[in-house]
């Protein structure tokens, strides 16, 4: 159980991007919300490294390519981190 659940969140952690890119494409009337949800995931990479986003007037964030593989390694080293520790720390 425990393993199929590392591996949704890794899948997770690299499909949100392109699910939010994909769906600004299919339903562009919502084009807003489908970005807004995509700062919300790259927000905390872009305090670390502002340099590899473009921030549009109205706050929201544009990643470019850089920031887009730094979120995905960063989020998945705090993954498998966290797993880590929780396996060291409560062994079954």
């Amino acid at each position: 159980m425990a393993r199929k659940l590392r591996i949704y969140l890794s899948l997770l952690i690299l499909i949100f991007p392109v699910a939010t890119y994909l769906l600004g494409i299919v339903n562009a009337s919502n084009g807003l919300l489908w970005l807004a949800l995509d700062t919300g995931y790259y927000y905390p990479v872009y305090v670390i490294a502002p340099s590899l986003f473009k921030k549009l007037e109205i706050g929201l964030l544009v990643p470019m390519l850089g920031g887009r593989l730094l979120a995905f390694l960063l989020y998945l080293l705090s993954l498998l981190l966290f797993f880590k520790m929780k396996d060291k720390l409560f062994p079954n």
